[in-house]
C-alpha cells in the first residue's frame, strides 16, 4: 500500500512531532512547522500523535497516485484537493481508490497543509523521529499501514486561521534583552514577509538602520526568537532553525503563535504586539487545551462509530 510521487510539489516533507531532545548537541526540533494543523490532520484520520507521520505540504503541492484503498485529510491552508478529477473538501475524510490520482494544487490563503492518510506514512527514524531531511522527489513511493477511518468533516477553524488568512497578521511576542534599543522603530511598523523565508526561519523587510551590536558571542537560541540583523532585515527562528545565534535578540514570538509562522506567505504584511508573561502563559494552556479536545474528540468517535472505512490493498 502506498503512493507514488508522479510530482513534487513546491517543497513536500514527511514530518511526524519531530526530533526531540537534541537540540544540546544542535540538533533542531524540526517536526511540523504549523502543529496544529498537523495534529488536526492526523486525528481526522484517527492517526495517534506518537504515530502520525503525515505529509507537509508547501504553497503548491505534488500528485501522487495511489496504488491501493487509502482515506485521507488535508488540513492548514486552503488548497483546492482534487481525486480522481473531482474536487474533495479540505479538514475532512475522502476516501482515495486504487489508481486514483491526488492532485493538491496551490495554496490560496496560508502557506502549508498537512496530508494525513489513516495508518500514517511509513518512514525509517533517525534519532528518535521519522521527519524526513529531504523533500519528495519524482519516483519516490510514500509506504502507508492499513487503517480503519470514518468519514466525517472538521467544520470548526483553526485557533490561528483568521490571522495567517487576514491582509496583515499579528504576531505575540515577548521583548528581549535589545528590545528597548528598537522598540521605537519595530512597534509601529508593518513588516514584510521575504520569499526568502523557509522552515529554518521567517525573513521579515523593512526600511529600518539599526544601531545595534553585531559582533555578541553566540548564545542559545530556540523557535520564535526574533533577531535582528545587520541587513536591517528581522528573522524569526522556526522549526529547523538553529540552536544558537549571534543577533541581536530583540524578542520571543509567544508558543501560541508559533503555528502561524508556519503559514505566513511571502509579501504578506505582519505587525507585532508585545504581551506580558502571564499574557503568554494564558494562551499557550488555551492552546493545548483546544488541541487536547480536538483530539480525544475525533480519536473517541473514530473507535466508536460504526460508519468506517477500511484501507485494503
Amino acid at each position: 500500500m502506498a503512493f507514488i510521487v508522479e510530482r513534487p510539489g513546491t517543497y513536500d516533507l514527511l514530518v511526524d512531532a519531530g526530533r526531540l531532545g537534541w537540540r544540546h548537541v544542535g540538533v533542531p526540533v524540526s517536526g511540523p512547522a504549523d502543529h496544529t494543523a498537523w495534529l488536526l490532520a492526523n486525528a481526522l484520520v484517527g492517526n495517534h500523535p506518537e504515530n502520525g507521520v503525515a505529509l507537509e505540504i508547501t504553497w503548491s503541492g505534488p500528485v501522487l497516485r495511489a496504488t491501493a484503498d487509502h482515506a485521507c485529510a488535508l488540513v492548514g491552508a486552503e488548497f483546492s484537493p482534487r481525486v480522481a478529477g473531482r474536487n474533495v473538501p479540505g479538514a475532512s475524510v475522502w476516501h482515495v481508490r486504487a489508481g486514483d490520482v491526488i492532485e493538491i494544487g496551490t495554496s490560496r490563503k496560508g502557506l502549508r497543509a498537512y496530508l494525513a492518510v489513516a495508518g500514517g506514512f511509513e518512514y525509517a527514524p533517525l534519532l528518535g523521529s521519522r521527519s524526513a531531511l529531504q523533500p519528495l522527489r519524482k519516483g519516490e513511493v510514500l509506504l502507508c499501514k492499513p487503517q480503519i477511518a470514518r468519514r466525517r468533516r472538521w467544520l470548526e477553524p483553526l485557533p490561528h486561521a483568521a490571522n495567517f488568512t487576514a491582509a496583515t497578521a499579528v504576531l505575540r511576542f515577548l521583548p528581549g534583552p535589545f528590545w528597548p534599543q528598537v522598540s521605537e522603530q519595530v512597534a509601529g511598523r508593518t513588516w514584510t514577509v521575504s520569499a526568502e523565508s523557509n522552515r529554518m526561519g521567517l525573513r521579515l523587510m523593512a526600511d529600518v538602520a539599526w544601531e545595534l551590536p553585531h559582533d555578541l558571542p553566540s548564545v542559545p537560541v530556540g523557535i520564535g526568537t526574533i533577531q535582528a540583523t545587520a541587513s536591517g532585515q528581522l528573522l524569526i527562528l522556526g522549526v529547523d532553525g538553529p540552536t544558537i545565534g549571534g543577533y541581536p535578540r530583540i524578542g520571543y514570538v509567544i508558543e501560541a503563535d508559533w503555528d502561524l509562522l508556519g503559514q505566513l506567505r511571502p509579501q504578506q504584511s505582519v505587525r507585532f504586539v508585545a504581551v506580558c508573561l502571564e499574557k503568554a502563559y494564558q494562551a499557550a494552556r488555551a492552546l493545548h487545551a483546544w488541541r487536547h479536545q480536538v483530539i480525544l474528540r475525533l480519536l473517541c468517535t473514530a473507535q466508536s462509530s460504526p460508519n468506517l472505512f477500511r484501507s485494503t490493498g
